[in-house]
């Protein structure tokens, strides 16, 4: 029987990096787990887009939610930050962190 996984632990390296074969579109970054547009400019290590959306995250608070989970809250929700906005800037700071 021929083995179709080499090893577990490379499974998602391994696809990612046939993917980027069978794409020109798309390039892998080093390490293996992150594919990217292949038109992007190299990255520079400035943080415009950490920093917008840390921002735009903090401009969220007094928002008053009109549709989805948080609108049942009303008034009571203008007091903190939206969740999703401050999750997206967690995942891109984090991202941010990894690049440099």
């Amino acid at each position: 029987m021929k083995k179709r996984i080499n090893d577990p632990r490379d499974v998602v390296r391994e696809m990612l990096a046939g993917l980027e074969l069978v794409s020109p579109g798309l390039a892998l970054l080093e390490g293996g787990r992150v594919v990217l547009g292949a038109d992007l400019p190299a990255y520079t290590g400035s943080r415009p887009v950490a920093v917008t959306s840390e921002a735009g995250a903090g401009q969220t608070d007094d928002m008053f939610p009109r549709m989805g989970r948080a609108s049942h809250l009303g008034k009571r929700a203008t007091v903190s930050p939206d969740g999703g906005a401050v999750a997206v800037t967690g995942w891109i700071s984090a991202i941010d962190v990894a690049l440099t």
